[in-house]
């Protein structure tokens, strides 16, 4: 039994918590002679565990399966072929690996990294392609429009068996999988199947509609409707007599009722469920695999106030439902452009990352190509910080080391370096980035199983994603399309949803979660104190139940816009209007115009409607919780219903608008409506907060209740520095303090909280993108911690007894600073040197600090240890 595993998406190495700060080294792309040295500088860099992919076509350029071609792991062809040699490399140096044989890898490889043969197969038809909504085959752009693969194609399958029934008996044969080998981990496919799993279900770049698919479907549809196609047939008003009659829709053909919808939606459900049965079909073609399986996700598009696809958010709610893959470790990449330079990109990673906590399996450490910014340290240093914010278990370096060999077989369009800009030359010589990155490595080797522990989402309030909506949303975002199939309105769940939601959030501090409330069980939905969503005509059964227990058990839950009353099979079903939301309401056309002011609790808090309104007539135990006036009328337009230990809250207006709508301003008009709901009716106030309420300066609170740690992440993605934010946060004992910060422009910090004490600090004082510097300082009563000159800063507690610190990109001369450390017991500072000679630092007692002399990492300094 392997000595590691997930568990919450945490990585557990020996049963210690390990954050997974990994770096990708593509050793294909380079000499095999120049493997060792780039190795030994990434662990120098402080990273121990290296992600890299195996690409199929590189390992067996010829067909091995009905060709005389082999695999050849060992370099008998060609010697960065030889893949045993760097893994044994890999072990010598006492790193870790995780490997990613695809097999389709994109990495910027011709084909993704599937043989050319495959592309034979499917041009001679002894292979179909896999399919879009029209039937024309999907492509690939590297080479222009080679056709893909159907992923579950009967032939096709032939090939992936082999190949990684080959990679599995490699692994196994040379004791590579741990605990007796390197090997603590293995990412099958790669961003969904194609890099698309984020893509439509329908129109552009839609998949699949092959014929291994489609009878993948009506295989999907037996278990879907407990294999009677009797009840198929009643529920979708069909007379079918074969599963095999039935066929995915393809184009929406305006269903003139809720009936005819019904297999839009099946095709929705359908398409997370594919990406499923791709995963755990190629997972069975390595039956010796014994160390964690982990897969992962691009981020989410056309989000925010992005006008592209503003229903990218629906498509990707479809398509990537973490919870359908367990026991697969959840991951994903950040492919959207940099959080500094891009508010779209801010809030695309804001959303992937709450969608599901797991890894950041990719982080841009060295692309320049598409977004040159990333030429500079800042939007890598500030993308990975976004991410541990919003509770990253993990943070990789793509790619750790530029490389410069490959042959066109493998890439015929990019040019050598690959990876321009990444923290190691081709050469072996470190750029700024590398230093930045051993900051981190220090950091989270030290700090990371105490911030693995705390809780990322600890005020307990989330948005509801319901996977149905979006997919209906996906398929067709028109009001009338919906109603005239006899729905009240288009279903979001995203788009006029989540994207609102989450804008609210950012306006108040306020912390931002998601949480799957089909898929996850009671349980999860349990350790959230309040849930909002959007609900519309109907709701499977068992959510339905699920969410009634919800709040009987003490949870609060938010609906807007309609309660359901049928069920998945579009049959009457009311579990929710029947036990909570049992009030009668009427739409009405109130502020249909001109946005309308609504008072909960007769003004205690002011907000406002537009669009349609639901007037509501309260009966039972209900209490009134909001009015709306309307040109000299009041109607009730919202309302609360105790329940069990909990509460049932119902608006009738959508206050949750898309930011890129004006709509009478109603998201800043509301902006404080989600904290108000959380403090007065689930005690879940927002934990930390900065004292400008700057809409540009995000804190995100992670709170250790175990042993008493604060860390308090700071994104000050502004274009200005500030030597005096004012940061307020909660403590393990619920009150609240507040601590002092110096922070450069478009930069981050991530200080630890200890015994009112600071613990920890990570903080960045150049911003070379704009070229604005300040002198790090973090203040927390009489004590404090900072540098005399611009700089960056590192300060990570690694016994109870010792800390470790670490300057660089020190804007002196000579490269050094004085510095200012928060304790009052120091008793010997050492300095450890890259050659692994120490010396005795002199430093001066301040009462309530010390103070030294501390030098630039670039001048050969490793760290330096202080012993209290």
């Amino acid at each position: 039994m392997a000595n590691v595993v997930f568990q919450d998406e945490i990585l557990y190495i020996d049963g210690i918590p390990t954050f997974l700060l990994s770096a990708d080294y593509p050793y294909y792309r380079d000499h095999r002679d120049d493997w060792s040295r780039q190795l030994d500088m990434i662990k120098s860099m402080g990273v121990k565990i290296i992600t890299f992919y195996m690409p199929w076509r590189h390992h067996a350029p010829n067909d091995p399966l009905y060709g005389s071609g082999f695999y050849d792991f060992t370099g008998q062809s060609q010697p960065n072929r030889d893949v045993k040699y760097f893994l044994d490399l890999i072990q010598q140096k006492e790193l870790m690996a995780i490997v990613k044989p695809g097999p389709f890898i994109h990495a910027e490889v011709d084909y993704g990294g599937i043989p050319d043969y495959i592309s034979q197969a499917i041009e001679s038809g002894l292979i179909e392609a896999e399919k879009d909504c029209s039937d024309l085959p999907t492509q690939w752009q590297q080479p222009l429009l080679i056709k893909l693969p159907a992923a579950l194609d009967p032939y096709y399958l032939t090939y992936v068996q082999d190949w990684l029934n080959h990679v599995d008996n490699f692994l196994v044969a040379n004791n590579y999988l741990y605990p007796a080998g390197p090997v603590i981990g293995v990412q099958l496919l790669n961003e969904g199947i194609y890099s698309n799993s984020r893509e439509r279900i329908t129109g552009f770049r839609s998949y699949d509609w092959s014929l291994s698919s489609r009878n993948n479907f009506r295989d999907f549809l037996k278990t879907r409707y407990n294999n009677s196609l009797a009840n198929y047939n009643s529920f979708h008003g069909t007379s079918f007599s074969s599963w095999d009659e039935i066929e995915p829709p393809r184009h929406w053909n305006w269903p003139d009722s809720k009936q005819k919808a019904l297999e839009y939606l099946d095709w929705g459900e359908y398409c997370a469920d594919f990406y499923r049965r791709v995963l755990a079909t190629y997972k069975s073609y390595m039956p010796n695999l014994s160390v964690p399986l982990i897969q992962n996700f691009m981020p989410v598009y056309g989000y925010h106030k992005d006008i592209v696809d503003l229903n990218g958010v629906e498509h990707f709610n479809t398509r990537t439902v973490p919870d359908l893959f367990s026991p697969a470790t959840h991951g994903y990449t950040a492919w959207v452009g940099s959080p500094t330079n891009d508010e779209n990109a801010y809030a695309k990673l804001v959303f992937t990352a709450a969608h599901h906590r797991g890894l950041n399996t990719e982080g841009n450490w060295s692309y320049t190509s598409v977004w040159p910014e990333y030429q500079y340290t800042t939007p890598s240093y500030f993308e990975s910080m976004l991410y541990t914010a919003y509770g990253a278990t993990g943070l990789n370096i793509y790619i750790a080391a530029s490389v410069d060999y490959w042959t066109s077989a493998l890439d015929s369009r990019n040019t050598p370096p690959h990876g321009p800009a990444a923290p190691i030359s081709e050469n072996g010589q470190p750029r700024n980035k590398f230093w930045t990155v051993q900051q981190l490595s220090l950091f989270f080797g030290n700090e990371g199983r105490h911030l693995l522990l705390a809780n990322h989402r600890q005020n307990r309030v989330a948005w509801g994603i319901y996977p149905p909506y979006s997919s209906a949303c996906a398929w067709k975002d028109n009001t009338s399309a919906w109603q005239s199939a006899g729905f009240y309105d288009i279903p979001r769940n995203g788009f006029y949803g989540a994207d609102g939601y989450q804008e609210m959030c950012k306006m108040t501090d306020f912390e931002f979660n998601q949480v799957n409330i089909k898929t996850a069980p009671l349980s999860e939905l349990q350790q959230y104190k309040m849930i909002c969503l959007s609900t519309y005509d109907w709701m499977d059964r068992a959510t339905q139940d699920k969410l009634v227990s919800y709040v009987y058990n003490g949870g609060v839950l938010v609906l807007c816009d309609l309660v359901p009353y049928l069920d998945e099979n579009m049959q009457p079903y009311t579990s929710l209007k029947d036990t909570i939301f049992y009030c009668p309401d009427v739409e009405e056309s109130l502020s249909s115009i001109f946005t309308s002011t609504v008072k909960f609790n007769n003004g205690e808090f002011i907000g406002a409607a537009l669009w349609r309104t639901r007037s509501i007539t309260l009966t039972g135990n209900a209490v009134l919780l909001a009015t709306l006036n309307d040109w000299g009328w009041n109607h009730n337009v919202a309302y609360r219903v105790p329940y069990g230990a909990g509460q049932g809250i119902f608006i009738g207006f959508h206050p949750w608008v898309n930011p890129l709508r004006n709509d009478g301003n109603l998201i800043n008009k509301n902006k404080g409506m989600i904290d108000y709901l959380a403090s007065h009716y689930a005690a879940a106030s927002k934990l930390a907060w900065d004292d400008d309420n700057d809409y540009n300066v995000d804190v995100q609170e992670l709170l250790n209740t175990s042993e008493g740690i604060v860390y308090v992440a700071v994104l000050a993605n502004k274009t200005t520095a500030n030597n005096n934010y004012k940061i307020w946060y909660t403590k393990p004992d619920n009150t609240t303090g507040y601590f002092n910060l110096a922070l450069t422009a478009k930069s981050a910090a991530l200080i630890g909280i200890e015994n009112d004490n600071i613990r920890s600090a990570l903080i960045r004082g150049v911003n070379d993108i704009d070229a604005v510097y300040m002198a790090p300082k973090v203040t927390l009563g009489s004590r404090y911690l900072g540098a005399a000159i611009p700089c960056d800063i590192m300060l990570a507690k690694s016994s109870s007894s010792k800390y470790i610190l670490t300057v660089t990109n020190v804007q002196s001369a000579n490269q050094s600073t004085t510095v200012w450390l928060p304790f009052s017991d120091a008793t010997d500072i050492t300095q450890i040197n890259q050659d692994g000679s120490t010396q005795s630092v002199p430093f001066t007692d301040l009462g309530t600090q010390i103070q030294f002399i501390a030098y630039d990492t670039q001048t050969g300094i490793v760290r330096y240890e202080i012993n209290i």
